[in-house]
């Protein structure tokens, strides 16, 4: 939460005192996950690699289901941070064929995020957007708002430019909305079944990550998606 909240350094201190606090074997399991990725976000590298091979004994040790996941993770974190993203994909589909058994619906939308920023750090910006698309709808569907919010900046940031946000047709409806148009009144602008018109507007919230048509609309003015010339 601290990680999360910005307080970077804070976060660092409290996993380090936590970690030198517990000497038993499954005290440090439930720590060691968040330790890696704290330390990439503000420690050095080596005390990351290092936390992932503890990791990685742990799961040789105890070979439960959950431990191999949380290694398997771990491991592609300390990757992608290292610019080896193509390795990390073979650890992240070996840790989201796990938690799938597990039926894990929180883990495997932050897996999501993690093969976002692998795509994104490989090129492929399309799959990239698709994952985060998917984990914000995940995350939102499960409450989750903190993550919500940290997958929701990353969609919107990982574009070069606002226009790059949406598809084509979603801003065309999205200029339809700032007009003032209901969805069925938008199926019969465009020639769409409503069915597609509502699906067009729940992806364009997910991507904008808003939660109405009002802020949908606010958030396309401010970033240069319509002109500000909107009624409604």
């Amino acid at each position: 939460m601290r990680l999360q909240q910005g307080h970077e350094q804070p976060a660092l201190s409290a996993i380090r005192r936590a970690l030198q606090s517990v000497d038993d074997m499954p005290g440090k399991l439930r720590l060691l996950p968040a330790a890696v990725e704290i330390t990439l976000a503000v420690g050095s590298a080596d005390d990351a690699w290092e936390l992932c091979e503890t990791l990685h004994d742990c799961a040789r040790q105890y070979s439960a289901d959950a431990v191999r996941a949380a290694a398997a993770e771990a491991t592609a974190r300390v990757l992608i941070h290292a610019g080896r993203a193509a390795e990390a994909l073979a650890h992240i589909r070996r840790a989201v064929a796990i938690l799938w058994d597990l039926r894990a619906p929180y883990h495997l939308a932050r897996m999501r995020v993690l093969t976002a920023r692998a795509c994104l750090a490989t090129g492929d910006t399309e799959a990239a957007q698709t994952e985060l698309d998917e984990a914000i709808r995940l995350f939102r569907e499960l409450g989750a708002r903190p993550d919500e919010a940290v997958a929701g900046k990353l969609r919107v940031t990982m574009t070069a430019t606002g226009s790059e946000v949406l598809t084509p047709r979603q801003t065309q409806v999205l200029r339809l909305i700032a007009s003032g148009l209901t969805n069925p009144e938008i199926a019969g602008e465009l020639g769409l079944s409503q069915r597609t018109v509502d699906r067009h507007v729940s992806d364009i919230l997910t991507r904008l990550n808003v939660r109405t048509r009002a802020a949908a609309t606010a958030y396309a003015v401010e970033h240069g998606l319509i002109g500000m010339d909107v009624s409604g």
